[in-house]
């Protein structure tokens, strides 16, 4: 009887650690395959949330944004954009019809008009420096944001590109 009681605590033991396997720590490699979801951000009417969408690529050091769109309660999710190109920053249009976003699909970061009706998208900025927070007029006519210039150029983008390449390219070079 003793036998058979040892050979059956040997066998659950043996059993018991093949179907409980060791924890492991979360690694970077973990982190890396995990997709992070972006802020959402609520249509004016209520009836649909867009959001982003990033994930990472660890052997190439790269991260891939998307932004998608999905009605308020969670059904009929919709990307928005699959270029995986750096797409974020959403803002809704005062009707909810149209959706604008920032890109770094052309290079420097630019706004975005998102077309529901077309489903196509259309670039409406076009600043050497690129974009940053941008914030919608009430009328969808306006667009406010922030972008890093060089002092003696302000918001003149010819300006901002011209100091931008020589800074780059020139015999003094910007690390």
């Amino acid at each position: 009887m003793k036998r058979l009681l040892y050979l059956f605590v040997m066998v659950f033991l043996f059993t018991a650690e093949a179907a409980f396997p060791q924890k492991s720590a979360f690694t970077i490699a973990d982190l890396y395959k995990v997709r992070h979801v972006g802020t959402p951000v609520v249509s004016p009417d209520g009836m649909r949330v867009a959001f982003t969408v990033t994930d990472y690529d660890m052997p190439k050091g790269k991260s891939m944004t998307d932004i998608y769109v999905m009605n308020a309660d969670g059904s009929n999710i919709t990307p928005v954009t699959t270029d995986h190109k750096g797409n974020y920053d959403p803002i809704w249009a005062s009707d909810s019809k149209d959706l604008y976003y920032v890109s770094a699909a052309s290079g420097a970061p630019q706004m975005v008009h998102y077309s529901f009706a077309t489903g196509k998208s259309k670039q409406v900025t076009d600043f050497s420096m690129g974009v940053d927070a941008p914030v919608l007029s009430p009328n969808n006519k306006l667009i406010a944001f922030s972008a890093k210039v060089y002092p003696d150029c302000g918001a003149n983008s010819k300006c901002n590109a011209r100091n931008d390449s020589l800074s780059h390219n020139g015999p003094i070079q910007l690390m």
